[in-house]
């Protein structure tokens, strides 16, 4: 399984959205046409920044960043009762 996340200069992981935020964890991206749909979002729609005057367009949020791409790969599987989750 392949996921992606966005990080900038300083380390920070994008949590997406229409004016992206940065935390430790960040948002993940569970394939690629997400990520690209979140992006091509960024680059045309204006629609989310007419609440927010003053606010820089979010096509400069991502300005210096880079995609991370993560393969998951399962090393060991565990079967584990539902019954467990449930008390």
């Amino acid at each position: 399984m392949t996921v992606y996340k966005i990080r900038n200069p300083q380390g920070l992981f994008s949590r997406g959205g229409c004016l992206p935020k940065w935390s430790k964890k960040g948002k993940t991206w569970t394939n690629i046409g997400a990520l690209k749909s979140h992006l091509t979002m960024l680059r045309h729609d204006r629609e989310c920044y007419k609440t927010l005057p003053r606010t820089p367009f979010a096509k400069d949020a991502y300005e210096g960043c880079e995609v991370l791409e993560f393969t998951y790969v399962p090393t060991q599987s565990n079967t584990i009762p539902i019954v467990s989750y449930l008390i």
